[in-house]
Protein backbone atom coordinates (compact mmCIF):
# COMPACT_ATOMS: atom_id res chain seq x y z
CA UNK A 1 0.00 0.00 0.00
CA UNK A 2 1.38 3.44 -0.80
CA UNK A 3 1.28 6.66 1.15
CA UNK A 4 1.37 9.95 -0.99
CA UNK A 5 3.73 13.42 -0.63
CA UNK A 6 1.66 15.95 0.38
CA UNK A 7 3.40 18.16 -1.98
CA UNK A 8 3.61 16.56 -5.17
CA UNK A 9 1.36 13.25 -4.79
CA UNK A 10 4.00 11.00 -5.95
CA UNK A 11 2.52 7.65 -4.00
CA UNK A 12 5.41 5.80 -2.03
CA UNK A 13 5.49 2.58 -0.05
CA UNK A 14 4.74 2.66 3.43
CA UNK A 15 8.14 0.60 4.28
CA UNK A 16 10.18 3.08 2.84
CA UNK A 17 9.88 5.38 6.26
CA UNK A 18 11.81 2.55 7.83
CA UNK A 19 14.41 2.68 5.56
CA UNK A 20 14.75 6.92 6.13
CA UNK A 21 15.33 5.51 9.61
CA UNK A 22 18.06 3.15 9.03
CA UNK A 23 20.00 5.82 6.42
CA UNK A 24 19.97 8.41 9.16
CA UNK A 25 17.41 10.91 8.16
CA UNK A 26 14.59 10.17 11.35
CA UNK A 27 15.45 8.91 14.73
CA UNK A 28 12.96 6.12 14.87
CA UNK A 29 9.54 5.19 12.10
CA UNK A 30 7.58 7.61 13.83
CA UNK A 31 10.10 10.96 13.39
CA UNK A 32 10.22 9.52 10.03
CA UNK A 33 5.97 10.02 9.54
CA UNK A 34 6.50 13.35 11.42
CA UNK A 35 8.73 14.43 9.05
CA UNK A 36 7.20 13.41 6.16
CA UNK A 37 4.01 15.11 6.64
CA UNK A 38 6.24 18.47 7.12
CA UNK A 39 8.57 17.90 4.02
CA UNK A 40 7.00 15.26 1.96
CA UNK A 41 9.07 12.94 -0.44
CA UNK A 42 12.42 15.55 0.52
CA UNK A 43 12.75 13.01 3.14
CA UNK A 44 13.36 9.75 0.96
CA UNK A 45 16.22 11.38 -0.58
CA UNK A 46 19.58 10.29 1.16
CA UNK A 47 21.03 12.53 2.40
CA UNK A 48 17.35 14.73 3.06
CA UNK A 49 16.89 17.59 0.68
CA UNK A 50 14.49 19.25 2.72
CA UNK A 51 11.06 20.06 1.76
CA UNK A 52 9.75 17.94 -1.50
CA UNK A 53 10.82 20.33 -5.08
CA UNK A 54 9.70 17.63 -7.12
CA UNK A 55 6.87 19.32 -9.88
CA UNK A 56 3.26 18.21 -8.99
CA UNK A 57 2.72 14.86 -10.48
CA UNK A 58 -1.04 14.41 -9.17
CA UNK A 59 -3.06 17.24 -7.54
CA UNK A 60 -6.10 15.16 -6.09
CA UNK A 61 -3.30 12.78 -4.10
CA UNK A 62 -1.76 15.55 -2.95
CA UNK A 63 -4.38 17.27 -1.46
CA UNK A 64 -6.06 13.77 -0.17
CA UNK A 65 -2.27 13.23 1.34
CA UNK A 66 -2.51 16.83 3.27
CA UNK A 67 -6.25 16.06 4.72
CA UNK A 68 -4.64 12.47 5.62
CA UNK A 69 -1.89 13.97 7.84
CA UNK A 70 -3.67 16.34 9.26
CA UNK A 71 -6.43 13.90 10.27
CA UNK A 72 -4.10 11.17 11.81
CA UNK A 73 -0.34 10.56 13.17
CA UNK A 74 -0.34 7.20 12.10
CA UNK A 75 1.00 6.21 8.45
CA UNK A 76 -1.26 2.87 8.16
CA UNK A 77 -3.91 5.38 8.22
CA UNK A 78 -2.82 7.46 4.99
CA UNK A 79 -2.36 4.47 3.16
CA UNK A 80 -4.52 4.27 -0.17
Amino acid sequence: MDIYCGHCGEPWSVDTLHDVVSEGNAKNYRDAAHKFTKLGCGIMMYPTTGTCSNPVSDQYAADRARVNHIMSPHPDEWME
